[in-house]
């Protein structure tokens, strides 16, 4: 096991956030060959290796098909099926100013994305539905999925219908540290021990920038 390389500075690290850049490192996920670049937020050491919750730089998306019949989207999840989708919809976000990228963990999206999500709106992909009701129940499903997101594109592939997703809620993701920009995904038993520190760290930072908030509010 190769031992973490010591981070950067505390200082160096906020003098990116005040120049509205975060330090920037790649999450390398070796079983396949990917990387997704992210922003580095919080960092715990354990058992002499260096851990950090990363953000995704791009947009994370997901590949989803209609069950009309539960009126949910229901995400795809093979790999393979995937693979076989992903000629399709990155023609379908294409439309729309975007790059669908295969990257580690989870697809992302590169490009105006808060644009692509008004012009699809606009648009409105129902056209590439057989009826209005099935793209409404695609809406309720999103109301109370945890993944929910915004449709950028729209296509369909062997009979089916498939949405491609930007979610809405931040992807958290963990790296151990290989080298100074570069971390590897660790294990679920390493993420079950320092995911509760790191996610303690990210709820305290975030609590002094409410802080930090207040206190510069003007007084009326």
């Amino acid at each position: 096991v190769r031992r973490g390389c010591p981070p950067p500075s505390r200082a160096a690290v906020a003098a990116e956030l005040d120049a509205g850049e975060s330090f920037q490192v790649s999450l390398l996920d070796g079983s396949e060959g990917k990387r997704i670049e992210c922003s580095m937020m919080e960092t715990a050491e354990l058992d002499g290796e260096l851990y950090a919750s990363l953000l995704p730089r791009d947009t994370p998306a997901i590949l989803a098909t209609l069950d009309a019949e539960q009126g949910v989207l229901a995400e795809v999840e093979d790999p393979g099926a995937i693979r076989e989708l992903l000629p399709a919809a990155r023609r379908a976000c294409g439309e729309y100013g975007l790059e669908l990228l295969d990257t580690a963990f989870t697809l992302t999206l590169s490009g105006d994305v808060e644009t692509a999500i008004d012009d699809a709106g606009e648009d409105s992909i129902a056209g590439d539905l057989d009826d209005d009701d099935e793209l409404d129940m695609a809406d309720d499903a999103d109301e109370d999925d945890a993944d929910a997101g915004d449709v950028v594109g729209a296509f369909s592939r062997g009979g089916g219908k498939y949405f491609v997703m930007a979610l809405s809620a931040p992807l958290v993701l963990v790296g151990r540290q290989a080298s100074l920009t570069d971390f590897v995904i660790p294990s679920e038993e390493e993420v079950d021990k320092v995911g509760p520190l790191l996610e303690l760290k990210m709820r305290a930072a975030s609590e002094d920038d409410e802080e930090e908030e207040e206190e510069d509010w003007p007084e009326v």
